[in-house]
């Protein structure tokens, strides 16, 4: 039995017209990593935030 390395890969274009198809299949890089024997995680996410927005302090840390 053989152990499979998985990539999970999350695109940018944070606030851009930007999906996984064309961040990582496009230019090859999920096609490279299966080549290399990588299992590839490439989910979409949504190109804005989404929830409230609340303030973050550094406070307490």
């Amino acid at each position: 039995m053989t152990s499979k390395s998985t990539a999970f890969l999350i695109h940018g274009g944070l606030w851009a017209e930007q999906d996984a198809a064309r961040f990582w299949h496009g230019p090859g890089i999920v096609a490279g990593l299966i080549a290399a024997g990588i299992r590839v995680l490439a989910p979409d996410r949504p190109p804005r935030p989404t929830g409230p927005r609340r303030p973050r302090t550094w406070s307490g840390c």
